[in-house]
Order: C-alpha cells, then sequence, then structure tokens
C-alpha cells in the first residue's frame, strides 16, 4: 500500500497542530515542512491542514483540541495523522515571560497527554506524531535580545521539554 493512502484507499488526510513553528511551516519561500508534506501528498490528493497558532502554548492548545475536533468531524474522513509540534512557547524563560507564555514541563506533559488521548480515542485509527520544539542558539538569541530584557529561549530549557516529549512518545 502507498503511504499517499489510507488503510481503506481512500487519500491521506494529515492536520498539523502547532504554533507559530507549524503555522509559517506552510510558507513556500522558506521551504517551510508544512509546505513539503502538503507538496508531497497533493499529487495524490491527499490533505494537508495546517492548524498552527502563533503563540500558543499546550496550555492553550489542550481545551481547544476539542473544538477543533467538532470541525473535522464533519470532514469526509477523520485525519489518519496529527502531528503535534508544541513546547517553543512553553519553554519561554518564566522570569523573562512578559506575555505569561511560560508553561511548567510537568504541565506541558500532561497537556499533551491530554491531546494524545482525546486524538486516540476520536480517532481510534489516526496516528500521531510528536515534534519537539527545535534547539535554540543561544549565541544567535542573546545576540538580538533587548539589552534590558534579555533572551526569552535558552537551549538548555528548551531541551527539557524536548527529553519530555520523546519520554512521552516512547510510552
Amino acid at each position: 500500500m502507498s503511504y499517499r493512502v489510507n488503510a481503506i484507499g481512500a487519500p491521506i488526510t494529515l492536520v498539523t497542530i502547532g504554533d507559530s513553528i507549524t503555522l509559517f511551516g506552510s510558507i513556500v519561500d522558506d521551504s517551510g515542512w508544512v509546505w513539503m508534506l502538503e507538496q508531497d501528498y497533493k499529487p495524490s490528493n491527499g490533505k494537508v491542514v495546517n492548524r498552527g497558532i502563533g503563540g500558543w502554548t499546550s496550555r492553550r492548545w489542550a481545551p481547544h483540541l476539542a473544538h477543533d475536533i467538532l470541525e473535522w468531524g464533519g470532514a469526509p474522513t477523520p485525519p489518519d495523522l496529527v502531528t503535534i509540534c508544541l513546547g517553543a512557547n512553553d519553554a519561554v524563560l518564566p522570569a523573562l515571560d512578559p506575555d505569561l507564555q511560560h508553561v511548567d514541563v510537568h504541565e506541558y506533559i500532561a497537556n499533551l497527554d491530554q491531546m494524545v488521548a482525546h486524538l486516540h480515542s476520536t480517532f481510534p485509527s489516526c496516528k500521531v506524531l510528536l515534534i519537539t520544539p527545535p534547539a535554540v542558539n543561544n549565541a544567535l538569541t542573546f545576540e538580538s535580545a533587548q539589552p534590558t530584557a534579555g533572551s526569552l529561549r535558552e537551549n538548555n530549557e528548551t531541551g527539557q521539554y524536548a527529553a519530555a516529549m520523546v519520554a512521552l512518545g516512547e510510552c
């Protein structure tokens, strides 16, 4: 069976959930990761639905997912694959976070676990792919930070969120 069709032979439907990394992943000029998926699945009439929302965290997504799923329920077929790419905003340093995006790593994992469980209970045949937050270039981040505020992101902090997501995915 081709990876571009599901078990019943219908074109694959992918839904990407995340923050601005996902949202801007559809930008052609940047060869974004969501755009690449769209290009790969387009020839077989596959569908990629980008649900990236800039600035969002797992705390915002967890309760919103149930509402978002209701919209998918009207689709001809449920999603075959849902990607969850969250953690970059959750890992913002709490002391320097003016927008209060920071989410404690334990709450972050609980939110992700809730989201995955909800997806599996609603769409039993759907696969869920967890995508860790990307590494932070400390030198570049600190260089571009405002002198009075400091950097909002640090690689060691973000790495804790990535490791926690990997551990959740291995369960």
